[in-house]
């Protein structure tokens, strides 16, 4: 074979005669190249080749996109020309894509679905017994090359070890080498070095040096002196601070890292508040819930505040958060403290109109004194006698859904008592004064 190594480069053509160089040989520098033919060239140089390899490669690349772009051009037309009349599969009667052209069936349920149609009852149990007898393996015993017990398992499945601690061995044993007494340590007991938040907190909390390995043991004791921490009240930020931990959130890294369960937000809400006001008893809820305001929000437009409530209305968490509350000016958490009776704290003279945001601002503190109180309540008499009888000249405010359901709860409650100059509502259980009877007077019938 001609080695025309010397001449022929990937970018030009030398002469071989008189160092011409060139990426092609043509009639027109065929003198020049030093011969006075391609026929003379050849007789002399025979397979000499006219082009250089990069002009040769460009040429082929260039053939290979063109005849690319003809079959590309070509296939789009055939898929047209069959788009107009495809090729249906025989069982569910829908067109198959080009590439199914040659198909009988679009897929292999479909041919499944015609060949077993004509299979017989004998066929097919032939082949479910077949198919038993196949995948029906037996058990065989091995032994373990870690431990040398004797452990059972499929015949079809062959098995070196008896566990996955026995088949990781090996492998411990060549990453890590940790040799002692001529004996290998097991390092599945050792926490992970990638925990590094878990690994230091554990030395802190055990005091511990730097260069000692924690074990699963050690992390499990860290975790039960947390969870002591927890029990016994503390939020994770005090807990922190007794160990001097510099971590932004710890309280996730309790519950990401060490996988302990925190309080809920109810959960945290009581223990604040037990801290705070002291334990949450039987009769401290029975105070609370007999010092609520029983009374409609229509009924005493006199109460401070009743004007916000024209204009925002009644609080709600989803509907109007920005609506009004009503507030005990003389908190319960202050009555249950100082011992107050609870008729004085749910009574109307007690109550104030605030918006949600200045409620929560307002929080347990007290806007006045009991003395105080017990003046507005003796005068609260007055001023609700003048209301009852100009209750029409009064404004109005429409009753919700809600309020409607409250006030027919709250009625079931009361009874209704008169003496002919003004009508009172009290509770069913308290006995009627003297001077009063059950019922009501109709305002055209009042004495004045």
């Amino acid at each position: 074979m001609n080695d025309y190594s010397a001449f022929i480069f990937p970018d030009k053509l030398v002469s071989p005669i008189n160092n011409y160089s060139c990426k092609r040989i043509t009639k027109q520098n065929i003198e020049q190249f030093g011969f006075t033919s391609v026929e003379n060239l050849w007789a002399k140089y025979p397979k000499f080749s006219l082009v250089c390899n990069a002009t040769e490669n460009s040429r082929r690349t260039n053939l290979k996109i063109a005849s690319n772009k003809s079959q590309s051009i070509a296939k789009a037309r055939r898929i047209q020309e069959y788009n107009l009349s495809p090729t249906i599969c025989a069982t569910c009667k829908t067109a198959m894509p080009y590439e199914k052209r040659h198909d009988k069936y679009c897929s292999s349920s479909c041919a499944a679905k015609t060949f077993n149609s004509l299979r017989s009852k004998e066929s097919r149990e032939k082949q479910k017994n077949s198919i038993k007898t196949f995948y029906k393996t037996k058990i065989k015993t091995f032994i373990c090359k870690k431990c040398g017990e004797e452990f059972q398992t499929e015949q079809n499945k062959f098995r070196k070890y008896c566990s996955s601690k026995c088949r990781l061995f090996p492998l411990i044993k060549k990453k890590h080498k940790i040799i002692k007494e001529n004996s290998i340590y097991d390092l599945s007991i050792f926490v992970s070095k990638k925990k590094t938040a878990v690994i230091k907190f554990c030395k802190i909390a055990l005091s511990l040096p730097e260069d000692h390995q924690i074990t699963l043991d050690e992390l499990e004791k860290v975790k039960g002196i947390v969870q002591q921490h927890l029990d016994s009240g503390l939020t994770p930020k005090e807990i922190q601070h007794i160990y001097q931990i510099k971590h932004s959130e710890f309280g996730m890294f309790i519950k990401d890292c060490l996988h302990l369960k925190l309080r809920s937000l109810s959960e945290a809400n009581k223990n604040y508040c037990i801290k705070k006001y002291g334990p949450i008893t039987d009769e401290k809820i029975k105070y609370y819930d007999e010092c609520k305001f029983l009374f409609s929000v229509k009924l005493f437009p006199i109460i401070p505040g009743f004007e916000l409530l024209n204009m925002f209305g009644m609080y709600h968490p989803i509907n109007n958060p920005n609506g009004v509350c009503r507030d005990h000016i003389i908190s319960r958490a202050f009555g249950w403290a100082n011992k107050i009776d609870s008729k004085i704290i749910s009574h109307p003279a007690n109550c104030q109109f605030l918006q949600s945001i200045d409620n929560v601002k307002k929080g347990s503190a007290s806007n006045m004194s009991v003395d105080e109180l017990l003046l507005r309540i003796e005068k609260w008499d007055d001023g609700q006698m003048i209301f009852l009888k100009n209750l029409q000249s009064l404004p109005k405010l429409p009753f919700s859904v809600q309020l409607r359901q409250r006030l027919s709860e709250a009625g079931k409650r009361l009874k209704s008592i008169t003496n002919g100059f003004i009508n009172y509502k009290i509770p069913k259980t308290e006995s009627i004064p003297d001077g009063f009877w059950q019922g009501m007077t109709h305002h055209s019938k009042m004495k004045n």
